[in-house]
């Protein structure tokens, strides 16, 4: 994702955060771990944006084992209505063969990665609530990998 931009801020977990290969670089580069909770991270976040930042949220929090699309959880929608952010979708396929959830090794392979329409404050607003963005998110997700995996696997 950083080939979009270096200004880009990624949020972590714990795990992510304190690994001692790249741990010392993710603090570096302002990740921000979300251990704490996301509220705590508001007034880094906000002077992040206003310093013409974009941030990084994987709504499921974590990979699954097998590849499949988890619960999102609610971070990023309420990222988006507290700082008064669009959400711009991206879709990854591959990474779950690449790189399997507890390895440190990466098997070859290809990352495809597709960048959706970009979706405005005012067309989350006409979702409802965050949760119920953040439901409809999810399947909406699910439909555009689920399309994603089927162009993928005819290749």
């Amino acid at each position: 994702l950083l080939i979009f931009t270096p200004k880009i801020v990624f949020l972590t977990n714990e795990r992510v955060w304190n690994n001692p290969i790249y741990g010392v670089l993710i603090r570096n580069a302002e990740y921000l771990p979300v251990t704490e909770g996301i509220e705590d991270l508001l007034p880094q976040l906000r002077s992040l944006v206003q310093r013409g930042y974009s941030i990084a949220v994987f709504p499921e929090g974590t990979r699954s084992k097998d590849g499949t699309i988890a619960r999102f959880r609610q971070g990023a929608f309420y990222l988006s209505e507290q700082l008064q952010l669009d959400i711009l979708p991206m879709i990854l396929y591959g990474a779950s063969s690449i790189l399997k959830k507890g390895n440190y090794l990466m098997n070859e392979g290809v990352i495809h990665l597709k960048v959706e329409k970009l979706i405005t404050r005012a067309q989350l607003q006409q979702m409802g609530s965050v949760k119920e963005q953040t439901k409809a998110m999810r399947r909406w997700y699910k439909e555009q990998y689920q399309a994603l995996v089927n162009k993928m696997d005819k290749v």
